[in-house]
C-alpha cells in the first residue's frame, strides 16, 4: 500500500468517528467552493474579453470569427473547465477534510475559563452581527437582480457589465461561503476564540 493510499485511508477514519450530516455539509461547501472558483475564473475571462473587444461586443467578436476559431476557442474553455474539474476532484478528500476541521472541529476551554457571562453575551452578538452581514448580503443582492427586470425599478447592477456581474457573483458566492463556515465554526468555537483574543489583547 502507498503513502497515499495511507493517507487517505487514516482521513477516512477520522471523519468515520463524526456525525455523517456534519461530513456532508463539509462536501457541500467544498463544492460549493468549486462552482464558485470556476464562476470566477469565467467572470474574470469575460471581463477581460470586454476590456479588449469592448463591453457587450464579446459574442459579436466571436460570431465573425470562422468556424475552424470558434470551434478552437469552446475547445480551450472546454479544456479549461475539465482540467479545473480534475484538479478539484483530485483534491476533493484533502478539501472535504480541511473544510470539515476548520468548520466543525471544537476547540478545548480550560475548566476555569468556561461559563464567563461576559465572554457568552459577546458571542451571542457577534453571530447576531454575522447572521445580520449574511442576510443584509443575500437580500440586497436579490433585490438588485429583481430590479433589473422590473419595470421602473434602478438598480445599481444595471451599470455593470455581463462580464463584470458574472465576476461579481463568483466573488459574492465565494464571500458567502467563507461566510458560512465561519458562523458555523464560531457557533461552535466563539467562546474559545473570544478568549484567546481577550488573552492576547491583556498580554
Amino acid at each position: 500500500m502507498s503513502d497515499n493510499e495511507q493517507t487517505e485511508g487514516k482521513k477516512k477514519q477520522v471523519l468515520s468517528q463524526y456525525p455523517k450530516t456534519q461530513i456532508k455539509i463539509a462536501r457541500f461547501f467544498y463544492i460549493w467552493l468549486v462552482v464558485a472558483i470556476i464562476i470566477t475564473i469565467l467572470g474574470l475571462l469575460w471581463f477581460g474579453g470586454e476590456v479588449l473587444f469592448g463591453q457587450g461586443l464579446v459574442f459579436e467578436w466571436f460570431m465573425v470569427l470562422q468556424l475552424g476559431w470558434q470551434i478552437a476557442v469552446v475547445g480551450a474553455l472546454l479544456a479549461g473547465l475539465f482540467f479545473l474539474l480534475v484538479y478539484f476532484f483530485g483534491l476533493f478528500k484533502k478539501g472535504e477534510t480541511a473544510i470539515f476541521n476548520l468548520t466543525f472541529k471544537i476547540k478545548q476551554v480550560d475548566d476555569q475559563y468556561k461559563n464567563r457571562r461576559e465572554i457568552q453575551v459577546i458571542v451571542f452578538g457577534l453571530l447576531l452581527s454575522l447572521i445580520g452581514i449574511m442576510f443584509g448580503v443575500v437580500y440586497g443582492f436579490i433585490a438588485e437582480i429583481l430590479a433589473i427586470f422590473s419595470a421602473g425599478a434602478s438598480s445599481t447592477l444595471a451599470a455593470f457589465s455581463p462580464g463584470q456581474l458574472c465576476l461579481i457573483g463568483g466573488i459574492l458566492l465565494l464571500v458567502l461561503d467563507g461566510l458560512c463556515m465561519f458562523m458555523i465554526f464560531f457557533i461552535k468555537n466563539g467562546y474559545y476564540l473570544i478568549l484567546r483574543l481577550i488573552g492576547k489583547i491583556e498580554k
